[in-house]
């Protein structure tokens, strides 16, 4: 595919990354064509689900689970189902946003052994960020325009705004707890089944697709990747769309700042993506997401062996 390139890890993973233009065309191709599709990305704690118990501490495991579930101790068995979960998603997704083994970052790093762990082997990748460059290029906002039905799976509570922001479109809302890192005083109240087990159930069950043209909207943590594998199996578009939807519920919580504001503790500050909140006008230029070249070709060698540009 233009402007990509092949990954081939020693372990027999195989990656071939894609730049943003190329992902889009993926997607509306897939739409144009009515087949089923599923958009996933993997972060920190999902490397970290992948690579349990070989890589990952019992530690690190309690601090993901904790940080995004509830402060309890979780199974073995609840463990395993929730991995089971992310592989399944990874392997049957139709494109994987993933950091590239040429960031210089530990995720980066790290993620090659924990795919082949994980027995994860061919993936179609872009940009992790590719969810914050959907929105703010309007290449989202264009999506949801020709669905015929969309479903929100999101803890934010957004729906009136977007039924304000995109007036007689058929859509309806899945809500779940968010995740506890993120998570204001008044979600326990307006969320209280706990995500993981029952919401987790729960979502499942009411995942439930008209067809190829349902757009769901996923932003769910590490179990939305499971989600998205279900609705692309039972025949919906999925896109795992993430902290989008805390940009469109006016809480920008990838700024990192946080303040009290009548009484409550948020989230703060202007986002510093053009374009990311729900009403703002499309920004052409703000957001490219793409995988650079690496900066010369001894680099491209060390980085992937028998790796070949497309």
């Amino acid at each position: 595919m233009r402007g990509g390139w092949l990954h081939r890890i020693g372990t027999g993973v195989r990656v071939r990354f894609i730049r943003f233009a190329d992902a889009v065309a993926q997607i509306d191709a897939a739409w144009s064509r009515g087949r089923p599709f599923s958009l996933v990305r993997i972060g920190d704690a999902e490397n970290s689900i992948l690579a349990w118990p070989r890589y990952t501490t019992a530690d690190r495991m309690r601090v993901v689970l904790e940080r995004a579930l509830e402060d309890r101790s979780f199974a073995v068995e609840e463990i395993v189902e929730i991995r089971t979960g992310l592989i399944r998603a990874m392997r049957e997704a139709d494109l994987v946003g993933l950091y590239s083994a040429t960031e210089t970052n530990a995720v980066g790093a790290i993620a090659a052994p924990h795919l082949a762990y994980a027995g994860v082997r061919r993936l179609t990748a872009v940009s992790p960020a590719i969810h914050l460059a959907l929105q703010c290029r309007g290449e989202l906002a264009r999506m949801i325009e020709r669905a015929e039905r969309v479903t929100l799976v999101s803890g934010r509570e957004v729906l009136d705004r977007f039924r304000a922001r995109f007036p007689g479109r058929a859509v309806d809302q899945i809500r779940i707890r968010p995740d506890r890192e993120y998570r204001l005083a008044e979600d326990a109240t307006r969320n209280p089944t706990p995500h993981f087990p029952d919401g987790y159930r729960e979502v499942m069950a009411a995942l439930r697709p008209d067809g190829p043209h349902h757009l769901y909207l996923v932003g769910a943590g590490f179990l939305g990747k499971a989600y998205c594998a279900t609705i692309r199996q039972r025949g919906g578009f999925a896109l795992d769309i993430g902290s989008v939807f805390d940009y469109w519920s006016q809480l920008p919580t990838r700024e990192f700042f946080r303040t009290v504001v009548d009484g409550s503790l948020r989230f703060a500050g202007r986002g510093r993506f053009p374009g990311i909140y729900l009403e703002d006008p499309p920004a052409a230029e703000a957001f490219v997401a793409r995988y650079p070249e690496p900066a010369s070709e001894e680099l491209r060698q060390d980085l992937l062996g028998d790796g070949i540009f497309r």
